[in-house]
């Protein structure tokens, strides 16, 4: 079997990735060539997650055989869409990136959420080739895409979990048990697919429980500290991180030493396990902390006048 990877997607991969189905676009309202340059501008958006799955072994042409994707949007339009729901919900959102007002959330609204009421969460793009790969490739693309959904969605607070499913991806969701469906659609071959936090809470040992679990961050890391701890967690070195964040190498050790005293004063069980460790030692039990706490590398602010209604 051919090794399948999944990264962040870039503007690069959009051609092949939006062709994989293309019903998903969402160009239905405003056109291709418009609908292109929106996915150009939310792959680098705070309210979107993405993943491209790329096999060491072309399938036809491409070496990218899946893209998943899924956005952040505002409760209110959430709320709307599952009451009263109807087809087309890609290009629905594509349409208000468009022309406005967006309801994908920026870093600020989703901080907010995430401390709040928690996050709705569109699944835009689940997809993978329909022609190309063998039975076992196939399951092997469909596992990495349930993983990666579960991966990035970790360490936020998600409330709901809806999208549209179309075609083949239509039996592996219902297979998966990461969402239900509450609406088929006569004619579009299309459903409705929903998950909501009571639900998931619900089944704790489920791939649905793994994707809606969540922890309050304690560590209060500053968005810098948080930009170290990410390219830090790629195994990047000191000079790599002052590159990459555009500081000095003083700067960067400063950090380290802010973040060593932020976990020896709120995290206890981490302190005592790195009293009298050396640096490389303090800085691998970081790090092994915040491969097992993501939430403290999410935008996470409390504001109890913060309303969801508006503009993210």
């Amino acid at each position: 079997m051919p090794n399948v990877r999944w990264r962040p997607a870039t503007v690069a991969d959009l051609p092949e990735c939006l062709l994989i189905q293309r019903e998903h676009m969402g160009d239905a309202i405003i056109g291709e060539p418009a609908a292109l340059a929106v996915w150009r501008d939310l792959i680098a958006h705070a309210g979107a997650l993405t993943a491209v799955f790329e096999s060491d072994r072309p399938a036809g042409d491409s070496r990218i055989v899946g893209f998943g994707a899924t956005v952040f949007v505002q409760q209110a339009f959430a709320d709307a869409e599952i009451l009263t729901p109807q087809p087309g919900l890609n290009a629905r959102i594509i349409a208000r990136l468009h022309h406005g007002p967006s309801v994908v959330l920026d870093h600020d609204a989703i901080a907010l959420a995430n401390a709040g009421d928690g996050l709705d969460v569109v699944m835009m793009y689940g997809s993978w080739l329909p022609n190309g790969l063998s039975e076992h490739e196939l399951q092997h693309v469909q596992m990495l895409l349930s993983m990666s959904l579960t991966q990035l969605m970790a360490g936020y607070k998600s409330r709901t979990l809806f999208g549209e499913a179309r075609g083949a991806q239509i039996p592996y969701m219902r297979q998966s048990g990461i969402v239900r469906e509450i609406v088929t659609y006569p004619g579009h071959d299309l459903v409705l697919n929903l998950m909501m936090a009571s639900e998931a809470f619900a089944r704790p040992t489920s791939m649905a429980g793994a994707m809606f679990m969540f922890n309050e961050p304690v560590l209060g890391l500053t968005g810098a500290e948080q930009a170290l701890m990410n390219a830090a967690l790629t195994g990047a070195t000191d000079a790599d991180l002052a590159r990459s964040l555009g500081v000095s190498e003083s700067a960067i050790k400063a950090r380290w030493r802010s973040i060593f005293a932020r976990f020896a004063e709120r995290a206890p069980d981490y302190e005592s396990a790195e009293r009298d460790s050396r640096g490389p030692q303090k800085r691998h039990h970081v790090l092994h902390y915040l491969r097992d706490h993501p939430e403290e590398l999410r935008p996470f602010k409390r504001d109890r006048n913060f309303n969801r209604g508006v503009s993210g």
